[in-house]
C-alpha cells in the first residue's frame, strides 16, 4: 500500500476484509451442501439409479433389487416394485429407521412398525402386542424387532429364522436379518441361528469381543476386538481385504463391504462389478448392501468436488 493516502489505505484494508468475509461465507455454504446417495453394481430393475432430488440422507438399505432411503424423516424407495415393495404408503409419518428384506420394506416410525411389498409369508404382519421397537431388520422373508422385551420375528420361519435363542432382557444389543437366517450381538458375543447350508449360521469361536455383526444370504461378518471376520463355506465371501480399523460391516446376496479410514472397501463375487468402489466414493457416511448392488452415503462434503 507504499503511495496511497490514508483514506485509500483505509477503503483497501476494508475490501481486503469484506472479500475474507465472503470466502469464509462461501466456504460455510459449500460445507452445508446436502447429503446424497451414490450406488453402484446391477441397475437391471433401477436400484441404483438414485432419484435425483433425494438429498439430505441420514440412512439407506437394499434389498434384492430395490433400495430406500431415510431423508427428513421420510421414507424414499426406488427399483423393482413388482411385489410393491418400492411404493412407500402415503400416511407412514415420521419415519426413524427404514429396513428392506429380500422383496418387502419396513420402516420405524414414531407410532410403531409398518411394512408393505411381498406378503406371502406374513413378514408384513408384525404381532400386535410389538411393543416399543428398538431396532428393525427385513430379512428374505422375515422381518426381525429388536423390543425392550426381546427379540421378535414374523414371517418366513421354515429354517427356524425366527426361533431366536432365550436372550437376559436388556442383554441384546443388536440385530440382523438375512435371507434365510438371523444374527444378534448380546454382551459382546455373535449368535446366528436359522437356515446354515453356506456355513453361515456358525459362528466362529474365536471372534473375540463381538461390537456389530451383519447376514448376509450364505455368509454372515462381524466387526469384533480381532478385526473384521466372516464366515461361510464359499471362500470369495470370508476373504476380507487386508486394511487397518475395517468397520461398519454390511452383507449381501454374495458380497460384503465396510468402511475403514481411507474409504470404502468391498469384497466377494463381482459379476455385476458391486465390489468396484468408484472414484466418487469418498468422504462416505455410511455404506448399504443389497443382492448385486451396494450404495453410500456421501457426506456434505464429499462426492461433490
Amino acid at each position: 500500500m507504499l503511495g496511497l493516502s490514508r483514506e485509500e489505505k483505509m477503503a483497501a484494508s476494508i475490501s481486503l476484509f469484506l472479500c475474507f468475509i465472503f470466502s469464509l461465507a462461501n466456504s460455510a455454504h459449500a460445507s452445508a451442501r446436502p447429503s446424497r446417495v451414490l450406488c453402484w453394481g446391477m441397475n437391471r430393475e433401477g436400484q441404483s439409479s438414485v432419484p435425483q432430488d433425494l438429498v439430505d440422507v441420514t440412512q439407506i438399505s437394499l434389498g434384492v433389487s430395490h433400495s430406500c432411503a431415510l431423508a427428513q424423516g421420510k421414507a424414499r424407495c426406488w427399483g423393482r416394485n413388482s411385489e410393491g415393495q418400492a411404493s412407500v404408503p402415503e400416511d407412514l409419518g415420521e419415519v426413524v429407521q427404514v429396513s428392506v428384506g429380500g422383496y418387502h420394506s419396513c420402516a420405524l416410525t414414531k407410532t410403531g412398525v409398518r411394512c408393505w411389498g411381498a406378503n406371502q409369508y406374513g413378514q408384513l404382519e408384525p404381532p400386535k402386542d410389538l411393543g416399543e421397537v428398538l431396532q428393525l431388520s427385513a430379512g428374505g422373508g422375515h422381518t426381525l424387532a429388536l423390543t425392550k422385551s426381546g427379540i421378535r420375528c414374523w414371517g418366513l420361519g421354515g429354517y427356524g429364522q425366527c426361533r431366536a435363542p432365550l436372550f437376559s432382557t436388556g442383554a441384546i444389543e443388536s440385530i440382523s436379518a438375512g435371507f434365510y437366517h438371523s444374527c444378534a450381538v448380546v454382551e459382546g458375543k455373535g449368535y446366528c441361528w436359522g437356515n446354515d447350508q453356506h456355513g453361515q449360521s456358525k459362528v466362529p469361536e474365536n471372534l473375540g469381543f463381538v461390537r456389530e455383526i451383519s447376514s448376509g444370504f450364505g455368509h454372515s461378518c462381524a466387526r469384533t476386538s480381532l478385526g473384521l471376520r466372516c464366515w461361510s463355506l464359499y471362500p470369495a465371501y470370508t476373504q476380507v481385504p487386508e486394511a487397518e480399523n475395517l468397520f461398519l460391516p454390511r452383507s449381501g446376496g454374495s458380497h460384503s463391504c465396510a468402511m475403514s479410514d481411507i474409504g470404502v472397501r468391498c469384497w466377494g463375487t463381482n459379476a455385476y462389478h458391486q465390489t468396484d468402489v468408484p472414484v466418487e466414493a469418498i468422504d462416505v457416511a455410511s455404506i448399504a448392501v443389497g443382492g448385486y448392488h451396494t450404495c453410500a452415503i456421501i457426506s456434505a462434503r464429499g462426492g461433490w468436488r
